[in-house]
Order: C-alpha cells, then sequence, then structure tokens
C-alpha cells in the first residue's frame, strides 16, 4: 500500500531534515531576562515546570538575555529566572496554548542576599509571532455557559463563521461548508468524498478549540474554509475526573406556535414526554507521577426526539438515535526533553431521522434513517534537541462510514420509486439513497514535523519544515429505491401524477454494484517567523501540494501540483507587544474532493440511465434518450486544479490588562479555478458530463470583523464578535452549480409559458447574486461570571447570535433542448427571474442562559446542578423559504405558485422553541 511505503521514508525525512506538520498540541514560551536598567542579561538559568504534571525543563539565555522552549505539552507552566547577585523571579500560572509563543520576560532585581520574588504571570492573548485570526475557546470558558455539545457548537463562535440551522458543517469567510478541515489532536477527520465533518467527538474530552479563520499560515492546507483543531484532554499528577447525567424532556418545551403558511394548517407539535437522558463519565491521573498519565471519556445517549412534519404532507415523524462516545489517551514523557502520547476515539451513532437529504422530507415516504459510524486512532512524538532544534512525528487514521435506510416502508407509487415532486422541488414516496446503501472513508496520515531556532543579534529566526502524507478512499454504494426516479407534478393525495401536462420525465438507472476510488495528497511546505528590530515578525511560507486520485478501476483522474505562498507581518505599535497592526496575504487551495473523482468512476452509481418523457396524447412513457457520461472514457488530457482562493486581511489588534483582547480586521478573498460540472450534448446528440475547472465560475467575500475575549479571571469571561460582510458569485454549490451547463444549447420553460424558448446562456445568466449562506451581519456572544456564595459556587452563563436572515430568490425552471434530436429532455436549469438571493427573511436572534450550583462535599469532591434555557424569549422567526418557485403566467397554477413564494410550510424551517436542559454532575 502506498501509505505503508511512504512510512519509512517520512521517518528518514524526520531525521534527515527539520520538518514540521499541522495540529501538534504543542506551544513555546520565549522571552528576554533583563536587569532593573533594561539592559539584557546572558546566562541567566531559566527553567520551566509543568505546575499539572512535574515535568522541567532548563536552558541559559543567550548573549542578548534571551530563552526560548519550544514543543512544550499545553498547560499551565512555572518559569523561574536564576542568576547569582540577583534575586531569583518566579512567574507562575504562564499559559502555554497549541501553536502559539507565549512572551514572558523577566526583570531580575539585584540583591544584597539570594531571595525570590514569586508573581502571578500575565499569560498574553495578543501573540505579535501570530497574525491569523484565532479563536481559542477552552473548557474554562464553555463548561459553564449554555452550549450544545458538540465541537461545532464551539466553532461557531468564531467571527464569520455561520451554521443557523445548525447542520453541523458550516460556512466560513464565505467559502463553502465543503471547504472546512476538521483535525482531532491533529488526526484529519475531514470526510475526503463530500468535504463535510467525518467523526463526532466525546464533548466531555475536549480541552479546547482553536479556529482559524483568516491568515492561516503555511502550516495548513487542503481548506479556503476554517481550520478546527480540536484539543483532547490529557491526564496530571492529580486524579481527576467527573460524572454527569444530562437530561432533556420535550414536555418541558414550549409549543411550536408557527403555521403551515401554505395551507393555514398549525405546526404545533405532539410533546414527546419522555426524559432524555446521557450518561458522561471521564476519568484522568497518574500511571507513574511525573513521568505518565492516563485519561478516559465515555458517553451514552438513547434519545427519543421532538416530533417533526414532512414538508408538503404534515405527517409526524421523529428522529430517536442512540450515541456512544468513547475518547481514551495515554501520555508518556520519556525524558524532560521528549514526551509521546496515544489515543483511540469512536462514535457509533445509529437510530437517525432525516429529512433533509437533497431536498427531501416532502412525505413520510421520503424521511431515511441513518447510522454514522466513526472512529480515529493516533501516535505522536514531541521532543527538543539540544537548544535549538525540536521535532514532533505522528501516524494516524480515521474512518466514517454511513449507513441508510427507510424511516417506514415504501410509498404507494410504482412500488417506491423516488420522486421529484416539481410542484414543490421536494422528494417523496421513496428514498434518495436506497435501503442498506454503505458508504465508507478511510483515511492514513503522515506528519512529520521540526523546528530550527536561530537568533542573530537581536534578531531571530524560527524555520520550519515540514511534510504530511495521506492516503484516503471513497467507498460508496448509491442508488434510488428500484433504480429509479421520476421528475412529475405529483399529488400527494392521490400519490399519482398529473398526466395532463408535459415536461415530466422518469428515469431508469443501470445498477452497477459499489464503487471504491482511492486517492493520495503529499504535502511539504517552508515556513519562516523572523523579527526584524524589536518591533517587526514576519512570517513568510510556501506549501507545494502534489494531489492524485484514480477511479474505480484504478485508472488515474488526478495529478495535480499546487503552490501556495503565504506572507504576514506584525507591527508593534507601542513597543510592549499590546498594540499589534497586523497584515496577511496569501493563496489557499482547496481539497479536490473525492466525489468530482467519483464522477469518472466506471461504475458511475446512478450516472448511467435512459430517459423516458410523458407524452400526453398517448398516455404513456416515451423513450427519450440513453445517458452514459463515461462511454468515451477518461480524458487523457484531464488537468483538473483545486480551486484556490487569494485573501488579503489587514487588522488591528490590542491587549488591555492581562486577560482582555480586542480587534479589527477587514479581509477579501477571491475564488479562481472553481471545479464544476460541465454538461454538453455532443455532436451525436449524447449528453456528455466531465468536471474541469470553469472560467465563468465567481465567488467572493468580503468582509470587517470586531472581536473581544475576556480569558476566564476574576471571576468572569466574555467572547464576543461581530462580522459584517458580502459573500456574491454564481457558484456555492459544495460540488457543482448550473454555470457551466448546456450553454450552447435552447431551453424551453416547464411550468411559466411566459418564460417561451431561449437560450439556455440566458437561463444561466440569471445565477448570479447573493450566496444562501450570505449574512451581512453576524453577532456572536459567550460568558460566564462565577463566585461563591458561602459554601455554594454559583456561576451565571450567557450565549447567543443575532443574524441576518437567509436570503431566497425568485425560481423557476427550463427544460434544455437536446440541439441534435430537438428532443425536450430532462436536463433542467434553474432560471432566477431576479437573480440569486434577490429576498431576504426577517433577521433572527436567541438567548440562551445557564446557572449552575456546586457544592463541595468533602476534599476535592463536589455536587452540583446547572439549568440550561435554550432560546430564552422563544424566538420563533423563519430560517428558510420552504417555497421558492416563481411564475409570471396568467394561470390558476402560477398564482397558486406566486402566492406561497417565500412561505415557510414545515417546523424545520422556523426557529426551534424555547427549550430546557438539566446536568446533575460530581467533578472531583
Amino acid at each position: 500500500m502506498r501509505m505503508k511505503n511512504l512510512l519509512l521514508s517520512g521517518m528518514i525525512f524526520l531525521i534527515a531534515a527539520a520538518g514540521f506538520a499541522q495540529g501538534f498540541q504543542i506551544g513555546s514560551i520565549q522571552g528576554v531576562v533583563t536587569d532593573e536598567t533594561g539592559g539584557s542579561l546572558p546566562g541567566v538559568t531559566v527553567t520551566v515546570t509543568s505546575q499539572e504534571r512535574g515535568v522541567t525543563r532548563s536552558e541559559v539565555t543567550n548573549m542578548n538575555g534571551r530563552y526560548r522552549f519550544a514543543s512544550l505539552p499545553l498547560g499551565q507552566y512555572r518559569v523561574e529566572a536564576e542568576l547569582s547577585g540577583f534575586q531569583t523571579a518566579t512567574r507562575s500560572n504562564v499559559l502555554v496554548q497549541s501553536e502559539k509563543t507565549t512572551e514572558m520576560d523577566v526583570t531580575l532585581r539585584l540583591a544584597a542576599e539570594t531571595a525570590e520574588i514569586t508573581v502571578t504571570a500575565e499569560s498574553p492573548i495578543v501573540d505579535r509571532t501570530n497574525a491569523t485570526q484565532t479563536t481559542r475557546i477552552s473548557t474554562d470558558e464553555y463548561e459553564k455557559a449554555p452550549i450544545g455539545r458538540s465541537y461545532q457548537s464551539v466553532m461557531v463562535l468564531a467571527p464569520g463563521v455561520s451554521d443557523p440551522r445548525g447542520t453541523g458543517n458550516p460556512n466560513s469567510s464565505g467559502a463553502l461548508s465543503s471547504s472546512n478541515q476538521y483535525l482531532f489532536d491533529g488526526v484529519d477527520a475531514t470526510d475526503p468524498t463530500t468535504g463535510t465533518f467525518g467523526s463526532n467527538l466525546n464533548f466531555e474530552a475536549i480541552q479546547e478549540v482553536n479556529v482559524y479563520t483568516n491568515g492561516v499560515s503555511a502550516e495548513y492546507g487542503r481548506a479556503t474554509g476554517a481550520i478546527v483543531n480540536v484539543i483532547t484532554k490529557s491526564g496530571t499528577n492529580e486524579l481527576e475526573g467527573s460524572l454527569k447525567l444530562i437530561q432533556t424532556n420535550d414536555d418541558w418545551n414550549a409549543q411550536n406556535k408557527t403555521i403551515n403558511q401554505a395551507t393555514g394548517a398549525s405546526l404545533a407539535r405532539q410533546k414527546v414526554d419522555v426524559d432524555n437522558k446521557r450518561y458522561a463519565g471521564t476519568l484522568g491521573g497518574p500511571i507513574w507521577r511525573d513521568r505518565a498519565w492516563f485519561f478516559g471519556a465515555y458517553e451514552e445517549f438513547a434519545q427519543t426526539g421532538a416530533n417533526q412534519t414532512t414538508i408538503l404532507t404534515n405527517e409526524e415523524w421523529s428522529s430517536n438515535p442512540y450515541l456512544e462516545l468513547h475518547n481514551y489517551r495515554v501520555t508518556a514523557q520519556i525524558t524532560p526533553s521528549h514526551q509521546i502520547w496515544a489515543k483511540y476515539a469512536e462514535d457509533p451513532f445509529t437510530g437517525i431521522a432525516r429529512g433533509d437529504y437533497f431536498a427531501s422530507n416532502g412525505d413520510l415516504y421520503s424521511v431515511v434513517t441513518q447510522g454514522q459510524l466513526g472512529d480515529h486512532q493516533a501516535v505522536q512524538y514531541s521532543g527538543v534537541i539540544g537548544s535549538r532544534l525540536s521535532l514532533e512525528a505522528m501516524y494516524a487514521e480515521a474512518t466514517s462510514s454511513i449507513i441508510v435506510g427507510n424511516y417506514r416502508a415504501p410509498g404507494p407509487f410504482d412500488g417506491g420509486s423516488a420522486v421529484f415532486n416539481l410542484n414543490v422541488n421536494r422528494y417523496m414516496n421513496g428514498l434518495y439513497f436506497a435501503t442498506g446503501d454503505n458508504i465508507s472513508r478511510p483515511r492514513e496520515q503522515i506528519n512529520a514535523a521540526a523546528t530550527y531556532f536561530a537568533s542573530f543579534g537581536s534578531d531571530t529566526h524560527d524555520l520550519k519544515v515540514g511534510v504530511d502524507i495521506q492516503d484516503y478512499k471513497s467507498m460508496s454504494l448509491l442508488r434510488f429505491t428500484n433504480n429509479r426516479l421520476y421528475e412529475v407534478f405529483f399529488n400527494p393525495v392521490t400519490y399519482d401524477f398529473d398526466k395532463t401536462k408535459a415536461g415530466q420525465y422518469r428515469y431508469d438507472f443501470a445498477d452497477l454494484g459499489p464503487q471504491t476510488s482511492s486517492g493520495g495528497v503529499d504535502s511539504i511546505y517552508l515556513r519562516d517567523k523572523f523579527t526584524v528590530g524589536p518591533r517587526i515578525n514576519i512570517e513568510a511560507g510556501v506549501r507545494f501540494e502534489d494531489q492524485s486520485g484514480a477511479n474505480d478501476l484504478g485508472v488515474p483522474v488526478v495529478d495535480s501540483q499546487v503552490i501556495s505562498p503565504r506572507l504576514a507581518g506584525t507591527f508593534d505599535m507601542t513597543g510592549d507587544g499590546r498594540t499589534l497592526l497586523t497584515a496577511t496575504a496569501g493563496r489557499f487551495h482547496d481539497f479536490i474532493l473525492q466525489t468530482f473523482i467519483d464522477g469518472y468512476a466506471q461504475t458511475v452509481q446512478r450516472g448511467i440511465y435512459d430517459v423516458y418523457g410523458w407524452d400526453v396524447p398517448s398516455q404513456q412513457w416515451v423513450f427519450v434518450e440513453s445517458v452514459n457520461p463515461v462511454s468515451g472514457g477518461i480524458d487523457p488530457n484531464l488537468n483538473l486544479n483545486p480551486t484556490y482562493t487569494d485573501e488579503i486581511t489587514i487588522g488591528l489588534q490590542r491587549q488591555i490588562g492581562s486577560t482582555i483582547g480586542v480587534g479589527i480586521r477587514a479581509i477579501t478573498r477571491e475564488w479562481n479555478d472553481l471545479v464544476d460540472d460541465f454538461r454538453r450534448y455532443d455532436a451525436n446528440g449524447a449528453l456528455q458530463v466531465d468536471y474541469e475547472n470553469s472560467a465563468d465560475a465567481e465567488r467572493k467575500y468580503n468582509a470587517v470583523q470586531t472581536t473581544f475575549e475576556k480569558r476566564f479571571s476574576r471571576n468572569w469571561s466574555l467572547l464576543a464578535n461581530y462580522t459584517y460582510s458580502k459573500s456574491e458569485g454564481n457558484h456555492f454549490g459544495n460540488t457543482t452549480s448550473g454555470v457551466n451547463n448546456f450553454a450552447d444549447a435552447t431551453c424551453r420553460g416547464v411550468l411559466d409559458p411566459t418564460l417561451g424558448d431561449m437560450p439556455c446562456s440566458e437561463a444561466i445568466a440569471t445565477q448570479y447574486g447573493r450566496a444562501l449562506y450570505d449574512y451581512p451581519h453576524l453577532i456572536n456572544l459567550l460568558g460566564t461570571y462565577a463566585r461563591p456564595i458561602g459554601p455554594v459556587n454559583l456561576s451565571l452563563g450567557i450565549g447567543g447570535n443575532y443574524i441576518s436572515g437567509q436570503n431566497y430568490s425568485k425560481t423557476g425552471a427550463v427544460n434544455v433542448i437536446n440541439p441534435v434530436t430537438g428532443a425536450v429532455t430532462g436536463n433542467t436549469i434553474t432560471y432566477y427571474y431576479d437573480g440569486f438571493g434577490s429576498e431576504r427573511l426577517d433577521d433572527i436572534w436567541q438567548l440562551d442562559t445557564a446557572i449552575e450550583a456546586t457544592y463541595r462535599i468533602f476534599a476535592d469532591v463536589e455536587l452540583g446542578l446547572k439549568g440550561e434555557v435554550f432560546n430564552v424569549t422563544d424566538q420563533q422567526e423563519a430560517l428558510v423559504a420552504s417555497q421558492t418557485t416563481w411564475c409570471n403566467a396568467d394561470t390558476a397554477t402560477c398564482a397558486t405558485q406566486r402566492q406561497r413564494h417565500g412561505m415557510q410550510t414545515a417546523r424545520g424551517a422556523y426557529q426551534l422553541p424555547r427549550s430546557f436542559r438539566i446536568t446533575g454532575l460530581i467533578r472531583f
């Protein structure tokens, strides 16, 4: 296997050269030791000691009084500076965070006799060595606040990140939801086929979540969205743990007070009076004090979900998932300078019911059940050789799988064949995925890392070279029920279609069985952080990525090499590291999704089919054409490159006191080489489908972001940010858009005869405007306040957001006419009467609160109770427009479409009602 062959070469590279890879759980402490006059002091012995694990390392300051500790495991440290003739100075509670340099300057005072001064250190929020827009949220900030129990609920607190419907796949800074990268302790857990999140994670195991959104270093690649680095807990010298019983009950929650605006029917639900109990426990501590530690977390949750309704038929359904989350980790300090850890995690998540698969949820027959199975495992090493070189290495595996089934028996029409209802653009009667379909996406990776630190006078260089090697597969079995799909004007009462209308089609698909494609990415980068004088810090980097991919027969499809240059800098305006002017410029390449490679599969599922059109005079299905998009094989000149984004940012950061940071940043981003499908008819009238980089596809993003961060101290913490932005263009689909389809053909209106015949390019030209995920105003808030009241420790939490309403458009459909045969085909193009995003729903907001009270019953054991209220004011505003179809003709059907345009027709189109959650807990 390719990965096994590259394992040895990766390790040789680690030893022979300097390398660094992404996601390692280390930070650094550096500073200058001076005397009371400000003069630098060489020869000072500086010692850092982990306050949680007892590990100690020492260095001696150089001729400029500078010291540096690289590759420190995360946590709190004590820094001690000692020199004969001076008082020993000690700084406690120095915080080391992931991939952050903590500046800790020390002043030594002359002393007639040895004495020691110990103070609590300031752990700076502003980092003058790093210009990346970073949002760091640890358990201290969110443990006592009202928040969803997933890393995505923490992720969306970052500026410019939005997911108002709670899909778990947010958009970041104008990028697609398939353009984020999810790292668990450095393990890439992103789904290689869809680009979305590939695994869940035990929330109790999370130590902190770091979200990098703009100005990201060359250490990271394969994403133009957010980099989400989730770091899990590790044991310490103290035996610590927790037990929690987390309980919800739909009967406690507020009633839905909305209606189906199309029918006037109430959307009030039948409440389910069931106590949903979630059990969670953690335990961590020493295996060998000061040398080895363990940590484990387990969570189990069997839920009876609140009732939901189908979009069209208003039938009741609910999701009743069962979730198990395992997370286990062992850490060993081999020597004071070398550490190794290993972990294993898995997240079987079964019993899910979903109505959001590609416009499904028209009726109960189109609701699917789903099981999500994921696991990841990793071994990582970090160490320091001498005083200048640090090394890191990791081997990891991650797998995500999906199993799909029926929510209830297939529908009555044609044995349960899937129907796409042209009246409402929703699936009905059957599944988008057939029962028993399996999807598996395994990934292996090797990361190697090293850092070389050098100083030249007062200037320093922090040089890194890195390698990241990954192999992955896309294994799937996808098909419609009965391998058939109807695209018709469907009646949900009679479960039959309107036989008086033309423009209706049936697709009979070839059943080619499962397919497995493969791919790999080899990445290397060079990055140097260096100082120019006392106030300027520069980071210059370049990243090279070589991506390959082969279809299910092993035929090469992708062979791409790209270079991503990055440049960033900070200017210390006040000379004390507290007020920084920042600027970044860089190119960021997306990962070429394996789904594009699957498009060239020789067993292309749902890609080979016969098209039949409904003939009104004869009242029967008539053959129109056969579609075989791979009949001509793979173009040997195929040159598919990853989409890339060019980004420029400029900002200002200011630290106030020891724990408060504020900032403002302007961002401009523009995408190029967007990958899209090109659908066209060849000279014989056969449909051809290719994936290419499109010159006509556009996307751009401009924003101003303001941030406020107060780290937990003096009883309170607060995270707040505001983003004003604009996302516009004509390509917003995670895989494809309609901007390159049938540009040379003629199109004819389907429902709206006033559209008549037009060049398809005219319909395509309407597909420009503001993205569906374009939210001009976005405010996030999360804070806690805690203090003892007698024997009780009381804490209050607040959270919430304000976000612009989602936009929508007046949409219609035009049929494509085969330019060779003259037949009206089953292929359609969406026509936007006023362009993308021409209308917008009202803004929405939500306020959440929490209160926790704990009582120490003995020693270090505390008993507590936490209550949370989500959507305190019970806002139930519209999240999405269920009906967007428009029609200008003077007919009864068109009048109905115009009347229903922009309406909401199901509970899922509105904010969730006020809900409650209670947690009983024991911490020790």
